[in-house]
């Protein structure tokens, strides 16, 4: 899959333009704990490669994601949409993985939940492995979640959504818009994940699913 190049020259050395790449994904549909996803493609090694996931977890009450990890190591969860009560969770994470093709990622959560859907980036070219800004939201019963992140224009965006239904879900925001990944797993999980370059100081990202009403949850982040 060829790399979307967004941003301009970072003032690393070594470093080149700013670019953020959607690899692939993978869902799991059945109950599991943790969930295994072997030998998943990570992109083209480079020294600066920054592997980030979107994971998204449905299950009982709570569905909650404690950690994950990329080849054996620990990624960083910088966000996950959940707080305590909600039957779907998704979580962006990433970590600094510069040399391989494939990796064995593993998403741990709290309980034997239900399903996974696994979404995997790059993103190289980068002045810092950090996020700029994360930010999440969730509701028991909305179709509709925003979270706003503060930005700069050039900024890498990512973006992952769930909902515990069999539903679809559409994208808007204050940026430029990739949708990458639009899965209904079944009745109990639907995941969706998008990225975009931010254009201004404050970056709205939405999503809007189909159905009824349910538990969601939304969870951004952005690097630059």
């Amino acid at each position: 899959m060829l790399p979307y190049p967004i941003g301009f020259m970072q003032g690393a050395a070594g470093h080149g333009p700013l670019t953020c790449t959607y690899i692939a994904g993978a869902s799991i549909g059945s109950s599991a704990s943790p969930f295994t996803f072997n030998s998943r493609a990570i992109g083209t090694p480079v020294t600066d490669r920054l592997v980030v996931c979107v994971a998204s977890i449905s299950g009982p009450d709570p569905a909650f994601i404690n950690s994950l990890t990329i080849g054996g190591n620990a990624a960083t969860l910088h966000r996950q949409s959940n707080s305590t009560f909600r039957r779907a969770t998704v979580g962006i994470a990433s970590l600094l993985v510069p040399t391989g093709l494939n990796a064995n990622i593993i998403v741990n959560s709290s309980n034997n939940e239900q399903r996974c859907r696994l979404d995997v980036y790059t993103i190289t070219g980068y002045t810092s492995a950090t996020p700029v800004d994360s930010a999440s939201n969730n509701s028991p019963s909305s179709t509709i979640l925003s979270a706003t992140l503060t930005s700069a224009a050039g900024d890498v965006t990512i973006g992952g959504a769930c909902k515990a239904d069999n539903a679809s879900c559409a994208w808007t925001g204050d940026l430029t818009l990739t949708e990458d990944g639009d899965i209904v797993i079944d009745s109990t999980l639907g995941a969706s994940c998008a990225h975009g370059l931010a254009i201004d100081t404050s970056t709205l990202l939405t999503s809007t699913w189909s159905g009824g009403a349910d538990a969601s949850g939304i969870v951004v982040a952005n690097w630059r």
